[in-house]
């Protein structure tokens, strides 16, 4: 482990100069989009997202709206068919995808340098002159009721779902994504047409990484931007509510052999001046693999569990750590009682300045490998324009790191883990 991170930091020092270029790009109505140019390859990702069009855009009674309305994206576009659509995408190997999460709904595109404006010219007609057929529709609803169908078979998927309906209550964090059965059946076109407004150049975040010219790619983001609605009117979020404390489990039944434990605490935001202690915490805590506490206590020292993890996980509305585990139903409450007992020991005595310093080494170590590819580079230039993170983060991200000391290790981890978390078990537990 110590030689693996020595590597790691060796190649920090050797690789940051080489990708943390990122230059932004102002457009002429005053927009900015971010971009890390290379030349190494004549290709480029470009990725368009559209913050608050995801399932939290989906009404009561909705649920999966934003799911099927992005899939829906893709089958056919101004005077495109669907099969028209596929054939210019196939023909010239551009890679087009459309996903709608949690928060946004996201366009990403990848292609050779050559290709990209007819990239972004098909990108323009499938986000502002989408067909919605009835025919194509008919098809994507019933390849997401079966998607949904296999989903409800998986204990792990089952408990994320009871956990946000749990932890959020009226809050739209707590709508699945992918939708119910009731829902999704009782979508129609006209719910797609009334999703699609919430993509709007206000709320519009793009991103490039690769071989690009910056003044095609600002001719057609401009583009872009003047076709879509300058904004949506709709109903402004609020936080969600603070994930609940709870004593006892929630039990959802089911005859398998094996219980599938989730389990969460609120935890601080992107923009809270703990988030980097609190993600420090949590890499020791369960992020950090076979050798994080949680998985040292359930795996190693009593195999209860072939894994055992948490994440943090960092929301515009909310924000939380969650936790993980799969057991045979015989021992799921004896796991269960482990793992509270490790939240409870760290929040109580904290991490040790070994582990902190570890963890610092590693997390900054890694960096580097983990943008070796366009299209993770563009996924970081989303993040760091969706919370504000300033163009300079990718260069400053280790520095954030490092500063992290002991004690506000250990002062996030009483803050954070001193509470009862919520827990979610799926299965037979005995």
């Amino acid at each position: 482990m110590k030689l693996l991170i020595s590597v790691l930091f060796l190649l920090a020092n050797m690789l940051s100069p080489c990708w943390a270029e990122v230059k932004p790009i102002t457009l002429p109505n005053g927009q900015s989009i971010l971009t890390l140019p290379a030349q190494s390859l004549p290709m480029a990702v470009i990725q368009i997202s559209f913050q608050d069009a995801g399932s939290i855009s989906d009404s009561d009674g909705k649920a999966g709206r934003a799911y099927v309305a992005a899939a829906m994206l893709k089958e056919g576009a101004g005077t495109l068919n669907s099969p028209a659509l596929s054939r210019r995408l196939e023909d010239k190997a551009i890679e087009l995808s459309v996903s709608a999460n949690r928060e946004e709904t996201t366009l990403t595109l990848q292609a050779l340098t050559k290709h990209i404006p007819e990239a972004l010219d098909l990108a323009t007609q499938i986000l502002t002159q989408p067909r919605f057929e009835t025919n194509s529709f008919e098809k994507i609803r019933s390849q997401a009721l079966t998607d949904l169908k296999q989903r409800s078979q998986s204990p792990g998927w089952l408990a994320s779902i009871h956990f946000d309906a749990e932890a959020f209550g009226e809050h739209p964090y707590a709508l699945p994504t992918v939708g119910t059965e009731k829902s999704i059946k009782g979508l129609t076109v006209d719910d797609l047409r009334h999703w699609h407004k919430h993509l709007t150049a206000q709320n519009m975040i793009v991103s490039a990484a690769g071989d690009i010219d910056e003044d095609s790619l600002s001719q057609a983001i401009t583009k872009l931007s003047l076709a879509l609605p300058k904004k949506a009117k709709i109903t402004k979020l609020t936080s969600a509510p603070a994930i609940p404390q709870k004593i006892e489990p929630t039990l959802i039944k089911q005859t398998v052999p094996q219980t599938v434990a989730m389990f969460g605490l609120a935890a601080p935001k992107r923009n809270d001046p703990d988030f980097y202690a609190a993600y420090v915490m949590n890499h020791i805590l369960g992020g950090g693999g076979l050798t994080s506490r949680l998985s040292n206590a359930i795996r190693q020292q009593r195999g209860l569990a072939y894994y055992a993890s948490t994440s943090l996980s960092p929301g515009r509305y909310s924000a939380a750590i969650y936790g993980s585990f799969a057991t045979r139903n015989e021992s799921a409450l004896e796991a269960l009682n482990v793992a509270k007992e490790v939240l409870s020991t760290f929040a109580e005595k904290g991490a040790t300045q070994e582990e902190v310093q570890n963890t610092i080494d590693y997390l900054t170590g890694s960096f580097p490998l983990a943008l070796d590819n366009l299209r993770t580079q563009v996924s970081y230039l989303t993040s760091i324009q969706r919370y504000g993170l300033g163009t300079d983060y990718l260069k400053k991200r280790n520095a954030y790191f490092k500063a992290v000391t002991l004690d506000e290790v250990n002062r996030a981890a009483a803050k954070i883990l001193a509470k009862p978390p919520l827990v979610v078990l799926v299965g037979d537990p005995k």
